[in-house]
């Protein structure tokens, strides 16, 4: 996800410049440069667009609206970490749709699935992202304004299955709630195999 498409014209100003020079000039190469994994690229692209949504801050939730829904989209990285064995780690997309409401009665659910690991392996399950709360009453600036469940199993071209059973926590970034933002902990096991879980997570306000 390339975060300054959804960024409004008027916060542009916010986001570091950054350009990247694909290709030599005046001259041929005369070596060989390797090329980036597809897993690399997204954690990469991950962390310097989680950069940027921070730099814009945290959005109020008595700006959020009490009525009408928003959906967000975005990328989600998980560690997976077994007590014996090799860690494990991912990146996928996720989506929630939030549902907006007066006081404490705003929720949102959601799904996170097409996973690759560090070697662009895909894994096939979904993720569901469900109880999703949004607080009001918390001032963004002291705790965490957003949290859910999330839930699910994911495996492996091998086989391998990775049962996951975490949470999410997290704020809504920008002015208009243009970004959620926030990081996943919990429980996972890999083939039965005892696992922490952390995680992170950025998704961008949808177009209605």
């Amino acid at each position: 996800m390339r975060i300054d498409r959804f960024i409004p014209h008027w916060s542009i100003y916010v986001l570091p410049a950054v350009f990247t020079s694909l290709t030599g000039c005046g001259g041929s190469s005369t070596g060989s440069t390797p090329v980036e994994s597809l897993y690399d690229s997204r954690v990469s692209e991950l962390a310097s667009d989680r950069l940027s949504a921070l730099a814009l801050g945290r959005e109020s939730t008595d700006a959020l609206p009490v009525t009408g829904s928003a959906t967000f989209e975005g990328d989600m990285k998980l560690d997976v970490s077994p007590v014996v064995g090799t860690d494990r780690a991912l990146i996928g997309e996720f989506y929630i749709d939030v549902s907006f409401g007066s006081g404490d009665g705003s929720s949102f659910e959601g799904a996170a699935s097409n996973f690759i690991d560090s070697n662009d392996q895909d894994y096939t399950g979904t993720l569901i992202i469900s109880g999703g709360r949004i607080f009001r009453l918390v001032n963004p600036a002291e705790g965490d304004t957003l949290d859910s469940f999330i839930d699910g199993n994911l495996t492996s071209p091998t086989g391998e299955v990775i049962s996951i059973d975490g949470l999410t926590i997290g704020d809504f970034y920008g002015l208009g709630y243009t970004f959620v933002l926030g990081d996943i902990l919990g429980d996972a096991t890999v083939d039965g195999v005892a696992a922490d879980l952390t995680g992170e997570f950025l998704g961008a306000q949808a177009a209605p």
